[in-house]
């Protein structure tokens, strides 16, 4: 993500909070969520689980205070497993407490969000790159970003099927399998 504040000088981009939902059996979630600061972006992150129709796990809309968010990327599943994890955003999302609903085209069997809001971010092109991977390992699987810009926040979200395993981001970020989301 760019970072950028007003008048064109740099600043560090600072996390303002997370909200986290889940909802299972259902085709749609809503959380509420609060946003404050400055140069406002509001990421909402998806993972969808059905072992029944695959085409339910498409996200068909996201929206926060009556607003649509733009959509970003999706990543499938690579296994037998059927899931997908999709990530949409929203640049300067109102100051406030409002509901995010998330809709997916069917019931899910699960279905886990995160809404996180950032202040500090480039409110003309908060976008700088996107990159995904997706693998069936045992090991380690590596994404490589190069930013074409100084000072830039990662943002991303990995999971994992398997209730043993862990994922590590920026080499000593642990997150248990339910935690799935990450930022």
């Amino acid at each position: 993500w760019n970072v950028k504040a007003g008048g064109g000088k740099l600043m560090a981009a600072g996390f303002d909070l997370i909200t986290t939902g889940q909802n299972d059996g259902a085709s749609s979630i809503t959380i509420s969520h609060t946003v404050s600061g400055v140069n406002r972006l509001l990421v909402v992150k998806t993972h969808g689980e059905d072992n029944t129709t695959i085409g339910d796990l498409v996200v068909t809309s996201i929206t926060y205070a009556g607003y649509p968010l733009t959509f970003i990327r999706a990543e499938p599943s690579p296994g037998v497993e059927n899931d997908r994890i999709e990530i949409w955003y929203m640049i300067s999302p109102p100051v406030g407490t409002a509901n995010c609903v998330v809709t997916f085209t069917g019931a899910l069997d699960g279905c886990y969000v995160a809404v996180e809001s950032y202040t500090g971010i480039d409110q003309i092109n908060p976008l700088n790159i996107s990159n995904s991977t997706s693998a069936i390992s045992v090991g380690p699987i590596e994404v490589s970003l190069t930013t074409t810009i100084d000072d830039c926040l990662l943002v991303g979200q990995a999971q994992t099927t398997s209730s043993t395993r862990t994922i590590a981001v920026n080499s000593g970020r642990y997150l248990p399998r339910k935690s799935r989301l990450a930022r």
